[in-house]
């Protein structure tokens, strides 16, 4: 049986206060990210936009590192914008003239996507210990374990995750009849932010100590097909 760490051991005390920061900055990366969209946008793609902000919010209200999952898959799915056509779907790239535009642009703004994405994962797997030890499977069991140090959210997080990717494949199915009207990019923009809050919570909730791994995937699976189905509708419909 390995030796239990204290609560108020510095080291851990101290990491605590590091994912706070941390999550603050993601936070404030995430509302910008949030409003360069609604600024490049306009109120068309609106819906794009409401997954940054609604990330943001999360991340300075709730102490959950499942939420740097959140972050991650945000800015991988991110990637999407870069690929030509989609822009008639979810709107331009509100990152493309950050780096000057043009391919140079695109490339650099894709790899610190990347870069950004690779940060954000890894410090999930980290940071997850301070839900305790007691549930994580490849913990060594000959270090000593870690106390919870932060009330596990994981399970509602798999809840949530199921919630959401059910609620972007009814958005993305009702926006169907939407088609001749002003309204159909704005669904799918809905659609594609609660997709990726789906898949978020879902591999954050997955990847941490939880009784609804099952549930969790269950998000992830529907959240990736009403993604791909609005992508598929836009590319139809919007060009």
């Amino acid at each position: 049986m390995p030796s239990l760490l204290a609560r108020d051991a510095p080291k851990l005390q101290e990491a605590v206060a590091r994912l706070r920061r941390l999550s603050w900055m993601w936070a404030l990366l995430c509302a910008g990210v949030g409003g360069l969209s609604l600024a490049v946008g306009g109120a068309a793609h609106a819906g794009v936009a409401l997954s940054w902000i609604a990330l943001a919010a999360l991340l300075v209200t709730l102490l959950q590192p499942l939420l740097l999952a959140s972050v991650a898959v945000s800015l991988g799915f991110s990637l999407v914008l870069l690929v030509p056509g989609v822009e008639g779907t979810l709107g331009p790239d509100p990152l493309a003239g950050l780096l000057g535009g043009g391919l140079p642009g695109t490339l650099g703004m894709g790899l610190v996507r990347i870069l950004l994405m690779v940060t954000a994962w890894t410090q999930l797997l980290f940071y997850r210990l301070l839900y305790g030890t007691e549930g994580i499977a490849a913990f060594d069991p000959k270090l000593p374990a870690i106390p919870e140090l932060v009330s596990n959210g994981s399970d509602r997080a798999a809840w949530a995750s199921r919630l959401s990717g059910f609620m972007a494949l009814v958005v993305t199915l009702a926006s169907v009849p939407l088609r001749d009207g002003p309204y159909l990019a704005y669904g799918l923009g809905l659609a594609y932010s609660l997709s990726v809050l789906g898949v978020g919570l879902g591999l954050g909730a997955a990847f941490s100590p939880t009784h609804r791994r099952g549930t969790a995937m269950v998000g992830v699976a529907l959240s990736m097909v009403a993604l791909v189905a609005a992508l598929l509708i836009g590319r139809a419909f919007l060009g």
